[in-house]
């Protein structure tokens, strides 16, 4: 469900990292058209702020933890981009940039900002919506873009970036803009949300139920058994999570297997967590259960209630969605939607479940064969390497399990490995490090250092930024994680002993070492050099990194693999 998240990941990061704000020289005529009075206003609740944007440019987009303005969807998605944009984004310093809890707001804005080709400018502090904010000015001469990110923490503690870029010919009309629209963003207030009375009439046949939903929400039947509810005014998000930028209810119904109780079918249903408590509800004066999750990219809280039919015969699911700010300004309605259900004869046959009914499923991870023939050894310290030790180029690679930033990164990853790790021409060594959480991430590096004497570090590898999307990274215990591991072919006994033994932990003491010795300020981060010796990493920008993009990783390959 999250597929289209990690086009939309990549372009915030090219958003917020191609461009900056120098002195405004006079530039290039434009014939991008100039943006508009700020007529328009969009609000996203899921970060609790309001803008002004251009009367001339698209309503919103939204995918899950960001917010996208611009003239259409097509320049919102253009790479390279050929027109203004701005992103809003919620921003977990930690969880997403591997930075430490008290990271200043100058910090994160330039770990949102890093890039090979950029050019830091100016630092300021700002206001974004009366709070304090810090602004970094950058310039990408290669792409030809012009940008200023700014980082700022909302009054609940969240950190939130707006990032606007623009080409160097469009610059000079959009800036000022874009500056409006910084300093007149205004701070939400839940009480000014507004959901229609409960009177519309719904039904889902396959269940046997009818119920009441807010007036001048629209209704649509989904494949399978769903059916959803929603605000026509409110947009749906684009990278398929089944959220909203508001409420939102799928009403779902599936066959409840005899002797199995109601909240064991609603855990598996929703692929529910261990720590997700499950409480009991009212559904038009029958029991029920229900149980919330908090979406860690979005903060959009997902509540599911189970109930059965009539006959017991069906486990009905109502999934209701919602934007964290507005939890208790909307709960009245789910619970006159509840109140409203009425029970009658299931009158439909059941289809299959789809997956757009639980959890956020993650994109697909290459099949077992996709690491077959690749040499899977460790360094003396239990590093992991993947490749031959006789390839030219070597590539060090800092990522943490818990670092949602870091999974969408993988993707790219195993691009590389087709092109140059099997080809002979790179190996790449993992260095794992415990930054977004102490002991969730290192367990789940412990996982993966404990597989390699099995042969399946790397399988084990994907499996975790898998479980991460699909369960979040309190999931990662040395009991779940010796389970998943039958799935893969290893020793769930010996596997779980590793695990808990720790005996991994100063092989993430190191990494950590290195990692500060390299200047690694956020993750995922690339160290790359021909050869074995660390001090001749290539230079980029006077630092030892390189930009984690696949461009700047395959250029610097290709550089390095034809020296003599």
């Amino acid at each position: 469900m999250h597929r289209f998240l990690i086009t939309l990941v990549t372009l915030a990061a090219l958003l917020s990292a191609c461009g900056g704000q120098p002195v405004r020289n006079p530039l290039p005529t434009s014939s991008v058209p100039t943006p508009g009075p700020l007529n328009k206003t969009a609000n996203y609740w899921d970060l609790g702020l309001s803008v002004k944007y251009p009367e001339n440019w698209a309503a919103p987009f939204f995918t899950d933890g960001q917010m996208l303005l611009a003239a259409s969807i097509e320049a919102a998605r253009s790479q390279p981009i050929t027109q203004p944009v701005v992103a809003i984004r919620i921003i977990d310093p930690g969880h997403d940039l591997g930075l430490s809890k008290d990271a200043t707001l100058e910090q994160i804005a330039i770990a949102v900002s890093g890039g090979s080709t950029v050019q830091v400018g100016q630092r300021l502090p700002v206001k974004v919506a009366g709070l304090d904010g810090m602004a970094i000015n950058l310039t990408d001469d290669v792409a030809r873009l012009y940008s200023q990110t700014v980082a700022f923490r909302m009054p609940d503690g969240r950190v939130g970036t707006m990032a606007g870029v623009a080409p160097f010919e469009s610059w000079a009309d959009f800036a000022p803009s874009f500056d409006q629209m910084r300093i007149g963003a205004e701070l939400l207030k839940p009480a000014v949300f507004k959901v229609g009375p409960v009177e519309a009439a719904g039904s889902l046949a396959q269940g046997g139920i009818t119920f009441n939903y807010p007036k001048g929400w629209i209704e649509k039947d989904e494949p399978g058994n769903v059916r959803v509810y929603r605000d026509s005014a409110e947009n749906e998000y684009l990278d398929d999570s089944g959220y909203v930028n508001g409420p939102y209810l799928a009403v779902i119904a599936q066959n409840l297997p005899t002797g199995v109780t109601l909240q064991t079918a609603l855990a598996q249903t929703a692929h529910l967590r261990a720590t997700d408590p499950i409480t009991p509800v009212s559904v038009g004066g029958m029991p029920g259960v229900q149980a919330s999750y908090t979406d860690s990219a979005s903060g959009q809280v997902v509540t599911f209630i189970g109930f059965p039919s009539q006959d017991r015969s069906i486990l009905i699911v109502f999934r209701w969605t919602t934007p964290g700010i507005l939890v208790e300004a909307v709960r009245p309605t789910l619970d006159a939607i509840l109140q409203s259900v009425k029970f009658g004869p299931v009158s439909a046959t059941l289809s299959p479940l789809p997956t757009a009914a639980n959890r956020p499923t993650p994109a697909s991870t290459p099949d077992p064969a996709f690491y077959d023939g690749l040499p899977q050894t460790s360094l003396p310290d239990g590093t992991l390497i993947l490749g031959a030790a006789s390839a030219p180029v070597r590539v060090v690679l800092y990522t943490d399990f818990a670092c949602t930033l870091c999974a969408s990164y993988d993707t790219m990853i195993h691009q590389y490995i087709k092109g140059y790790v099997r080809t002979g021409k790179a190996r790449i060594e993992y260095r794992y490090v415990a930054a977004a959480h102490k002991d969730y991430s290192a367990t789940a590096a412990y996982a993966v250092l404990c597989a390699v004497g099995q042969g399946k570090a790397m399988a084990m590898h994907d499996r975790l930024f898998a479980l991460l999307a699909a369960h979040g990274m309190e999931y990662f215990t040395s009991a779940n994680l010796a389970k998943e591991a039958t799935a893969l072919g290893l020793d769930e006994a010996r596997l779980k002993a590793c695990i808990d033994s720790a005996k991994f932990a100063p092989t993430l003491e190191a990494a950590t070492r290195l990692g500060q010795q390299s200047n690694v300020t956020t993750l995922p981060a690339l160290l790359i050099a021909r050869g074995d010796d660390l001090a001749q990493f290539i230079q980029s920008n006077q630092q030892n990194l390189i930009t984690p993009s696949f461009q700047a990783l395959t250029e610097v390959t290709a550089q390095l693999a034809g020296k003599p």
